[in-house]
């Protein structure tokens, strides 16, 4: 894989996860970063072909992304803020969600997992690294809407 992610980006890190393998590279010195995960676990997943900058790439289907990133939330050591925003981002969407992959993830149905996140959030989250895992990624006035508002947002829930 890494002479794969090398033919066609300038890989600036590497690294094995628990449960994943992760590589953060651009296509040029001043080319927006692209991360790449892939993961060594097994769910119900459902892919497509896009096109990335003339790369056919096969991808995870958006309600399979944020089915895994809905479980996510609880599903790490601690709340990560790119979590939420991603969650966000796919259910203004209105992206729909894979709820196999949340039952085999949480052991829930999908209404029921729903409700936890309710409750468990607003315990969870802060402030303190609202950019974390975002920062680089985000144009200035989306960083300004998730210092300011995205917060606010889940603990007005």
């Amino acid at each position: 894989m890494n002479k794969i992610v090398e033919q066609s980006l300038k890989v600036q890190d590497r690294y094995e996860k628990h449960f994943t393998w992760f590589w953060k590279g651009s296509y040029s010195e001043e080319g927006w970063a692209v991360k790449i995960e892939i993961s060594k676990r097994q769910f119900e997943d459902q892919y497509e072909m896009l096109n990335l900058f003339g790369l056919p790439v096969r991808c995870l289907t958006a309600p399979c992304m944020l089915a895994h990133k809905l479980c996510a939330i609880t599903g790490r050591k601690t709340l990560a803020n790119r979590d939420l925003f991603d969650c966000h981002f796919l259910l203004k969407k209105g992206t729909g969600i894979h709820e196999s992959i949340i039952k085999n993830h949480t052991g829930l149905g999908a209404k029921e997992y729903v409700a936890k996140l309710v409750e468990y959030i607003p315990g969870h989250i802060s402030s303190r690294g609202v950019l974390d895992g975002l920062g680089e990624l985000l144009e200035p006035e989306l960083k300004e809407w998730v210092k300011r508002d995205l917060v606010e947002l889940y603990l007005r829930r």
